[in-house]
C-alpha cells in the first residue's frame, strides 16, 4: 500500500472548506494607520535568535520570506488574526520557535513531527525552517489554508514541508498516519481534552504531544490528564514557557504516549469537540443542553 503523502504535496481527506473572507473593516486602509514596517534580515536576527541561537543567516531569511508571505496572502484571505509585520514577527514567529526546547533529546534525524490545525503555517512552517533534519506533516481542514502552506514551503524551498488538506479524527485511522510521529504539536483553540484526543492517536510509542496553551488551564487540565490516560499518554508537564519577548504567555502542556491508543479513538468527526474526554457528566449534559 503506498503511503498517502507520495502521491503529490497535498492529499485531500475528505473536508469541506470553510469560509475565509477577510473583514475589510479590520485592514488598514489610510495613511493615518501605524506604519506597518517589516524587520530588516538582521534586526530579525537580533529578535529571534535570543530564542534561538543556532538560526544561520539563511534560516533567518528563510522565515522572513514566510513573514513576507504571510503577511501579504493574509491581506486577502483569512489565515491569521495577526496582521502586522510587527505582530507576525514576535506573535507568531518568535513564539513557535520557543517550542524547539521540547524537542531536545526527543527527536533524532529523519522524525516525522505533525501540526494539527496548522492554518497559515504555525508553528509547522516555523518549526521546519529550524529543523531542517525533521519531517513536517502541516493538517489543516481548510483548502485554501493548506494551497498557501503549499505555495509558500514551494517558493521557499523547503522539502521537509508536506502539507495534508483532512482531519484528525480521520487521518489517525489511516495505516500511514496512526502512530506514526514522533512528535505533535497543535496551537488550535480547541480544549485541551479534545486536542488530546485528536493528537495523541497519531503519536508513537515513546512520542510526545506539546500544547501551547495560556497560563489559566487548570480545570482544562485536570480533564486532560483524564482524557490523556483514555487514549494512552500521561501529562509529563505544564510549566510556563520562558519570556523571550514574544508579548505572549504560554503553558506548554506536555503529554507523552505511554500505551498504544484504544482502537476506539479517536471519536467520529465533531465528537472530540462536542463531548470532550474527561468532562464530567453533568458538565457533559449541560453542553448538550446548550
Amino acid at each position: 500500500m503506498s503511503h498517502p503523502e507520495q502521491n503529490g504535496r497535498v492529499d485531500a481527506v475528505s473536508v469541506d472548506d470553510e469560509k475565509t473572507d477577510v473583514d475589510v473593516a479590520r485592514l488598514p486602509s489610510t495613511a493615518e494607520d501605524v506604519p506597518d514596517v517589516a524587520r530588516s534580515n538582521d534586526e530579525l536576527a537580533e529578535l529571534l535568535r535570543p530564542a534561538t541561537p543556532s538560526l544561520t543567516d539563511e534560516q533567518v531569511a528563510l522565515l522572513a520570506g514566510y513573514r513576507d508571505a504571510l503577511h501579504a496572502r493574509n491581506q486577502v484571505m483569512n489565515l491569521t488574526a495577526v496582521r502586522t509585520f510587527e505582530g507576525i514577527e514576535r506573535r507568531l514567529i518568535l513564539e513557535s520557535l520557543r517550542l524547539l526546547p521540547a524537542f531536545e533529546g526527543r527527536v533524532r534525524a529523519g522524525n516525522r513531527v505533525i501540526d494539527i490545525g496548522t492554518g497559515g503555517g504555525l508553528p509547522g512552517m516555523v518549526l521546519a525552517i529550524a529543523r531542517p533534519d525533521l519531517q513536517f506533516t502541516l493538517l489543516d481542514a481548510t483548502g485554501k489554508k493548506v494551497q498557501f502552506v503549499l505555495d509558500t514551503s514551494d517558493a521557499l524551498g523547503l522539502a521537509n514541508v508536506r502539507p495534508l488538506q483532512g482531519r484528525a479524527e480521520e487521518l489517525a485511522r489511516q495505516i500511514g498516519y496512526r502512530g506514526q510521529y514522533r512528535i505533535a504539536v497543535a496551537r488550535a483553540v480547541s480544549s485541551l481534552p479534545t486536542l488530546v484526543e485528536l493528537g495523541l492517536p497519531l503519536v508513537m510509542l515513546g512520542g510526545f504531544l506539546l500544547l501551547p496553551k495560556g497560563l489559566e488551564i487548570n480545570a482544562e487540565l485536570a480533564m486532560a490528564e483524564k482524557a490523556a490516560r483514555l487514549v494512552g499518554g500521561n501529562v509529563i508537564g505544564a510549566s510556563i514557557l520562558p519570556d523571550v519577548g514574544s508579548s505572549v504567555e504560554t503553558r506548554l502542556v506536555e503529554i507523552e504516549k505511554i500505551v498504544a491508543t484504544p482502537k476506539s479513538y479517536p471519536r467520529r468527526t465533531g465528537i472530540p469537540a462536542h463531548s470532550p474526554l474527561g468532562i464530567p457528566e453533568k458538565k457533559k449534559a449541560d453542553r448538550r443542553s446548550n
